[in-house]
């Protein structure tokens, strides 16, 4: 049995499951070129391309995505067998959907570890399926309808996208008040069929066929940053973007999904999860309230008091 170079796979996963190599080089703290390097080398191992190389990044090709969804699931069992044997510590497991994790999760985490230092904290970007009987995490957020036979949830937001794009941007499209909707490039995540809906809710018309096609939120969102077209977000996924001026609300109008991102956890009847992940769940918990409560005044401001008639 010849198994193909270690190292290589591990690139291989990170750039799949992120779909972008620069992220990927984050997580594995090494640089773009040398995840790109790694997976070349295992694209050679294998005789087989696993991406398409597109102006605008990588996209895992129909042998890619196959080969990942066996190659991940045994990396992940090879991860959570090896935590099973070491030694316990106060460390907490948590599995999110990638975009929130990037950015949701990943900028508020230095706050609590600040508030306790005595927990280490282990993230995994997944949009699979967690299985609390047999999976060691503790808490997973996904994006989702809610409700679970073997854990108990709580909806942290709802996904209630609307539309986004950098300043400059809307600027350049907006003329007597009224942004351009025929002009504008629209920025799609996935194959989802939100702005068509959004679209059709507000009664303007698009070309929704010219945009660009992401295979992550967070993509859509950079490029939208970088002046690219207009993306449809969430506030919680934009909120820094957003106060930091990199992008502006082109719509307050929300597109209600019947979706939202969900905390999970397992119930006490499937395993107990310890002080640790209770403590973090309730601060994220916490932390969600205080951004929804933010996502109220962004998105529908107080409106200035009317002025009555002058007495003079």
């Amino acid at each position: 049995m010849k198994l193909p170079p270690l190292n290589a796979l591990r690139a291989f996963d990170a750039a799949a499951r992120l779909g972008s190599v620069k992220a990927a080089a984050a997580e594995l703290f090494v640089t773009p070129a040398a995840v790109s390097q790694q997976v070349k080398l295992l694209e050679d191992f294998i005789g087989t391309a696993l991406f398409e190389r597109r102006p605008r990044g990588l996209r895992l090709s129909n042998t890619g995505f196959a080969y990942h969804q066996a190659v991940g699931r045994h990396l992940r069992g090879i991860s959570e067998a090896t935590e099973r044997l070491r030694p316990k510590r106060h460390a907490v497991g948590l599995s999110s959907v990638p975009t929130f994790a990037a950015s949701w999760l990943a900028p508020r985490l230095p706050l609590f570890t600040r508030a306790q230092p005595g927990i280490e904290i282990r993230v995994e970007a997944d949009a699979a399926l967690v299985d609390f009987r047999s999976d060691a995490f503790d808490l997973a957020i996904r994006e989702t309808t809610g409700g679970s036979r073997d854990s108990d949830t709580v909806m942290l937001f709802p996904l209630s996208p609307f539309p986004v794009a950098a300043p400059g941007y809307v600027k350049s499209l907006t003329r007597a008040g009224r942004f351009d909707w025929r002009r504008a490039r629209l920025l799609h995540e996935g194959n989802n069929e939100y702005w068509d809906a959004w679209l059709d809710a507000r009664g303007v018309s698009a070309d929704t066929g010219r945009g660009y096609y992401f295979s992550h939120g967070m993509l859509a969102f950079a490029a939208a940053s970088s002046g690219e077209g207009v993306a449809l977000a969430s506030y919680c996924l934009v909120e820094r973007a957003l106060r930091e001026r990199r992008l502006a609300i082109v719509d307050p109008m929300a597109l209600p999904t019947g979706r939202g991102y969900w905390l999970a956890w397992p119930k006490s009847s499937v395993r107990s999860t310890g002080e640790s992940a209770a403590l973090l769940r309730e601060w994220i918990i916490a932390e969600a309230a205080q951004t929804r409560a933010g996502a109220e005044r962004a998105t529908h401001p107080p409106r200035p008091p009317r002025r009555g008639p002058s007495s003079s």
